[in-house]
């Protein structure tokens, strides 16, 4: 039986910004352990592909999506915003 605090975000959506950090990293795996869905956004495609491995690893039933993008440009803001919105139905966080 799971616990309750491992369903707390299932069926939620989330946008992780900064995922190649260590709180990037650690949040990621906090929301997955509690069932959320996760879009990782990060500058460096290598690194952001290390979190989405380890977080599939450690949480297989994780619904993932990475996004590799420079957040200090606007026009990547938007570019990202505008692909995030186009593939997901909501964003909940």
């Amino acid at each position: 039986m799971m616990r309750a605090e491992s369903m707390f975000m299932r069926g939620k959506s989330v946008v992780i910004t900064e995922a190649t950090t260590a709180l990037g990293r650690a949040t990621a795996e906090g929301l997955a352990r509690r069932g959320a869905s996760l879009v990782l956004v990060g500058g460096d495609r290598v690194q952001l592909s290390s979190v989405a491995e380890r977080v599939i690893r450690d949480f297989p039933d994780t619904m993932l999506k990475t996004l590799v993008a420079d957040l200090s440009s606007m026009m990547e803001v938007r570019r990202s915003a505008s692909e995030i919105m186009s593939e997901q139905h909501r964003i909940d966080v």
